[in-house]
């Protein structure tokens, strides 16, 4: 309504007469507890990330050492186990030839002779389960699309050896992984399972087996 009396039109006012009320609220972030907070919470995941990280490069690392350690051993079992194959059949062919000889002493050395053979193929069998191992813990270990494993460069597949041809000692006898390129000298003188670094990367060399960390 109009306030001056002597206008007649609603829309018209006395200023002098209106009251006039402005007002403005201006709020400065001066309280940053909500964002140190978060700070804090995102400091503390990076820093659990880095931990588990680092727990899992550990964890690797223990894991094909691990690995390294069994092709080891699985060799020098082989190595043992072809020897005593190699000694248990020159005393059955000593027996053969005695005419006098017991046939329990003949019982006995073909049972050894049996024991030993059965003995170098579980060593065998370790090996290859140690390469493998070690193969799948470094993330090298390659497939084909029907499942079966793929050797990688300077690997290949060797079928097994029957029995009859494991007369002498031999080290890398019925090893179904086996190195196709030996490499340079210097790596023929690498104590088994240790790691050399050579231009390619680190190698780990065992018997019948060299395998390179950088392929893939």
């Amino acid at each position: 309504f109009p306030t001056n009396d002597n206008s007649d039109n609603i829309s018209s006012f006395a200023l002098e007469q209106v009251l006039y009320q402005a007002g403005i609220t201006l709020s400065l972030p001066l309280d940053r507890e909500i964002e140190r907070a978060g700070l804090r919470q995102a400091t503390i995941r990076l820093m659990q990330a880095e931990r588990d990280l680092q727990r899992r490069q550990d964890e690797i690392i223990v894991d094909a050492r691990r690995a390294v350690r069994d092709m080891d051993r699985a060799r020098l079992s082989i190595q043992l186990q072809e020897r005593n194959i190699y000694i248990t059949q020159r005393r059955q062919e000593l027996l053969n030839l005695r005419e006098d000889s017991d046939l329990q002493l003949k019982l006995d050395a073909e049972t050894d002779l049996l024991r030993a053979r059965d003995a170098r193929d579980a060593a065998i069998r370790d090996l290859r389960i140690a390469v493998l191992d070690y193969l799948l813990t470094t993330g090298q270990m390659r497939v084909t699309a029907d499942g079966m494993f793929q050797p990688l460069g300077g690997m290949k597949l060797i079928p097994d050896e029957t029995p009859e041809n494991h007369t002498q000692p031999n080290n890398t006898t019925n090893e179904s992984l086996e190195n196709a390129d030996p490499g340079p000298e210097e790596n023929s003188q690498v104590i088994p399972g240790d790691l050399e670094e050579t231009e390619s990367g680190p190698t780990v060399q065992t018997e019948g087996v060299n395998v390179n960390e950088n392929q893939s």
